[in-house]
């Protein structure tokens, strides 16, 4: 996973997102498998914020209560990491530069 070079991120942003990103593997497994089922039906554009969301619903409605992590500080950061590792979805999402770390 190379996170690295994002200009526009501190490199503690970075080093906290690798960090969360390897402790909550099925987060972002789940994070591509939707965006991918999208892409498949269709959408040519989405919002990541959605995607995580619908994370947390799938998980609330199968009653786990202890369902994935979705930290709403990384949403943007996974959708750039899958737009960096498939280029298919440099477009599918919006991108802009971050003000914070």
């Amino acid at each position: 996973m190379n996170l690295l070079p994002w200009p526009d991120l501190p490199r503690a942003t970075t080093e906290n997102y690798r960090a969360w990103r390897e402790s909550h593997p099925e987060v972002f497994a789940a994070f591509s498998a939707k965006a991918r089922q999208l892409l498949a039906s269709g959408w040519t554009h989405f919002g990541a914020k959605a995607i995580a969301e619908s994370i947390r619903v799938d998980a609330a409605l199968k009653g786990d209560t202890n369902g994935p992590k979705v930290n709403n500080s990384w949403v943007a950061l996974m959708a750039r990491e899958l737009a960096e590792s498939d280029p298919a979805f440099k477009t599918f999402f919006e991108f802009r530069q971050r003000r914070a770390g």
